[in-house]
């Protein structure tokens, strides 16, 4: 079981429990987008957010709601949490204003991924996101969890009443990781067309050397 002071970290982003030093940059970086998709109708305010925090400690020392703050460049930027139940975790991710786009949630999502294998002895952690959240489903993907299928959603059952239903992600202890060729075809097969068509070029430069691309998104070389 998780301990109540237990921090992770990937050396980018330090993930840590809440802390009433979180709360004056979480109130700060609540914005609009950020309400939206947590379907949070009002802002947060300093004296709530005390009481929440509380709540949360004892839900991680009950083991049934695990809360962190993401920790970057000497702030708070965001925050993460894990819920398992049985032997899935459920898994999601918000960050504050100013602080998007610079890979702060993918980093987070992947720490909390393999704490949850390693340390919680789930066998399956799953993402529900919103299908309209483009940058979600960008740090779902990349944190290596497989498209499955759109949880369908009756009126009045969504946080937002205007949710089209939620995409569910996971990852299963059992998947290779995407770093291995295996495991990358296998993500690529979950959200990609099944009949595909993939077009390479062979470039050579005057002294007839071939151009070779090292890419960004699995550990190869290959042609553009």
């Amino acid at each position: 079981m998780t301990s109540v002071d237990e921090t992770l970290t990937d050396g980018v982003v330090s993930l840590a429990p809440y802390a009433e030093s979180d709360i004056e940059p979480h109130v700060a970086g609540e914005d609009d987008e950020l309400m939206y998709w947590q379907g949070q109708p009002y802002p947060s305010d300093a004296e709530g957010m005390v009481e929440v925090i509380e709540r949360w400690r004892r839900e991680r020392e009950a083991g049934t709601r695990l809360v962190w703050a993401i920790h970057a460049e000497d702030t708070t930027v965001g925050g993460a949490e894990l819920q398992p139940k049985g032997e899935t975790a459920m898994l999601s991710w918000w960050l504050y204003a100013g602080h998007r786009g610079r890979g702060y949630a993918t980093r987070t999502a992947r720490l909390l991924t393999e704490h949850a294998f390693r340390d919680l002895g789930v066998r399956r952690v799953e993402a529900q996101v919103d299908p309209r959240n483009v940058a979600s489903i960008r740090v779902a993907t990349r944190t290596g969890l497989r498209k499955e299928g759109l949880r369908r959603l009756e009126p009045g059952m969504a946080e937002r009443p205007d949710a089209p239903g939620m995409v569910i992600y996971a990852r299963l202890v059992s998947d290779p990781p995407t770093s291995e060729p295996e495991g990358f075809r296998a993500l690529l097969n979950s959200f990609l067309p099944r009949k595909r068509a993939i077009s390479q070029l062979l470039v050579r430069d005057h002294a007839g050397r071939v151009l070779i691309c090292h890419l960004t998104y699995k550990r190869d070389w290959d042609l553009p």
